[in-house]
């Protein structure tokens, strides 16, 4: 993205550019309108001084009258006007074209009519006027040009400085926080009526988050306390003897769905944290040692299922900084959701931590879902009774919250999740 400052510079050399052409143009134009003008009344006071100096004198028919003056008798009867005109010569020492100005005048003495050529070389003098002008030009530009600079990075510096204000207080917002923006004091009509805008709008932001918060609050509380309630009576029915089977599945079935409405209560208010970022505790966690925790805590399950388990770990004293619970929900949800999904016979898991990259992979079923699918709220891969499909969604939040990226690939049979945990994508986000 461009900065605004960015934006503004452009503009300014794209104007002082322009200036540089067009002014170029007219200041040569102009310098050399200047130089002829002045040079033909230079010629035309030399002419002057010539007829006074001729003045009753017999003239021949042809006189070199000095290097640059030539008069020469004529068969015109009458006196034409003086003409000023640009002519090219070739100057034989130097081997380069050489311009004059020349003034052709008419004069009558003693019953005839003379024609006197005034000429002067305006090559060297006209490069040397361009050379000082051009450099004036330059250094007036230059000045102009720094002068933009400066003014620009003021207005940037002090002029802009509420709207900057404004942006990093809104950066910085959390609704789960004080919740208030400090806005910079300014004179600046706009930037009043912005902050002013902006203040309302974050009120209103706050009320409907207190009233999102408060009714999930509520609603989570509300329904723990029945859920907790059948599910422990549905208990005490599944171990009657008096029971057919008939009954049991049934009962099997409430209790599956209660145990499901209770994983969903959990799951939807772990999301509404994540998203308005309510976790802000931090510790030190070592990454491998974690993982291998919550693989022994799965170890019942993965051994129902007769998986093999391999594990493999080229940085085991590797640290992350995280809330512990969050991490731990990670964690646990990608080996359930790998033991979960994998093959009734020969199903495998590896796992592995190389290179900062913890690789869950696991032997499943193909599934023909798209690999951006897989993380969305309510995606199942499998009918599951129990499943909220909210799962890899909430690890993904997760991933999202602490600046990693995770990525999914399947090949075949193979399914495999792939986290990035190097601190150097991690600050380069954050500071994104």
């Amino acid at each position: 993205m461009i900065q605004l400052s960015a934006i503004t510079s452009r503009y300014y050399l794209s104007y002082f550019a322009l200036v540089l052409v067009v002014g170029g143009f007219v200041m040569i134009h102009t310098i050399k309108e200047s130089f002829f003008t002045n040079l033909d009344r230079v010629l035309a006071e030399e002419k002057n001084e010539i007829h006074f100096s001729l003045r009753d004198k017999k003239l021949p028919n042809k006189i070199k009258f000095s290097e640059n003056v030539l008069i020469e008798q004529i068969s015109d009867v009458k006196v034409h006007p003086d003409r000023y005109s640009t002519t090219k010569g070739h100057d034989v020492l130097t081997n380069e074209t050489i311009e004059y100005r020349t003034l052709v005048t008419y004069f009558e003495q003693d019953a005839h009519i003379y024609k006197m050529s005034i000429s002067q070389e305006v090559s060297s003098s006209l490069k040397r006027i361009y050379n000082n002008y051009l450099w004036n030009f330059l250094i007036t530009l230059l000045v102009i040009l720094i002068g933009s600079v400066l003014v620009n990075r003021y207005i940037n510096k002090f002029v802009w400085s509420p709207f900057y204000a404004l942006l990093v207080q809104i950066k910085n917002f959390n609704l789960s926080g004080q919740g208030r923006v400090d806005f910079e004091e300014t004179k600046i009509k706009e930037f009043k009526e912005l902050n002013s805008n902006i203040d309302l709008l974050l009120k209103r932001v706050k009320s409907d988050y207190q009233i999102q918060k408060e009714f999930l609050e509520n609603s989570s509380h509300e329904f723990k306390t029945p859920l907790t309630i059948i599910t422990q009576r549905l208990d005490l029915l599944i171990q009657s003897e008096n029971l057919h089977q008939t009954e049991l599945e049934h009962i099997q079935i409430i209790y599956d769905a209660a145990r499901k409405m209770k994983y969903l209560n959990q799951h939807l208010t772990i999301l509404f944290k994540l998203e308005n970022k309510h976790y802000h505790e931090r510790q030190e966690i070592n990454l491998w040692q974690r993982t291998l925790y919550h693989l022994d805590q799965f170890e019942i399950k993965s051994h129902e299922k007769g998986l093999t388990i391999t594990r493999f770990c080229s940085m085991p004293d590797f640290i992350i900084q995280s809330d512990i619970y969050l991490f731990d929900i990670l964690i646990s949800n990608l080996i359930s959701n790998a033991i979960k999904h994998n093959l009734l016979v020969n199903g495998q898991i590896n796992i592995r931590f190389t290179n900062y990259k913890l690789e869950i992979i696991n032997t499943g079923y193909i599934s023909t879902r798209k690999k951006e699918e897989i993380f969305e709220r309510f995606a199942k891969v499998a009918d599951n009774t129990v499943s909220t499909g909210l799962g890899l969604s909430i690890v993904k939040k997760i991933v999202q919250f602490y600046n990693w990226e995770i990525d999914y690939q399947v090949f075949e049979n193979l399914h495999c999740f792939t986290i990035d945990f190097n601190p150097e994508l991690v600050l380069a986000l954050e500071n994104y």
